[in-house]
């Protein structure tokens, strides 16, 4: 929001209520959208709400999806591409993305408007990379492959001595 006051500019930016962690989809499965990619907790025991996020704009590489069920039952009945869901939803693991089938590791996002009772609006963005292999493991350190490559060695024969004499 820009404004004059007082011969003054002020520009007000606000950002959303919202941690975003590491989120690595591979190629043409399906990655929840858990907590630990976006997580509006603050936001929704801060407002006494349930957030909600409106997608701006669709990924490139894949889609939302949300799975539906009938109340309280835990079989899958449908799921549906999304273009809103809430922080409840994304808590309760529902909501996750289906990674088209690439042949490299692209870069992909999508921008969101996140919404609560009695604040402010805030767009975010989530980015992320969708990868052709597994993801790094926080729990297995990575090892380096290491390639030693040996000269090649080869056999040089001796002359063979021969007894001189001496006339």
């Amino acid at each position: 929001v820009l404004g004059v006051f007082g011969g003054l500019w002020l520009n007000v930016s606000v950002e959303p209520l919202v941690k975003t962690g590491a989120f690595y989809p591979l190629t043409g499965l399906k990655s929840q959208l858990g907590v630990q990619v976006l997580n509006a907790e603050m936001l929704a025991k801060t407002t006494s709400s349930d957030p909600k996020y409106k997608i701006l704009r669709k990924p490139k590489f894949g889609k939302l999806k949300k799975i539906v069920r009938r109340s309280g039952d835990k079989q899958v009945i449908r799921e549906v591409d999304v273009t809103k869901f809430s922080h409840g939803e994304i808590a309760s693991g529902i909501v996750y993305f289906v990674a088209k089938k690439v042949l490299e590791p692209v870069e992909d996002s999508f921008p969101f408007l996140l919404t609560a009772n009695g604040v402010q609006p805030a767009i975010g963005e989530l980015r992320f990379h969708v990868s052709v292999a597994e993801p790094p493991s926080t729990t297995t350190p990575h090892l380096p492959t290491t390639t030693f490559k040996y000269p090649s060695t080869s056999v040089i024969k001796k002359p063979k001595h021969t007894k001189h004499t001496q006339h």
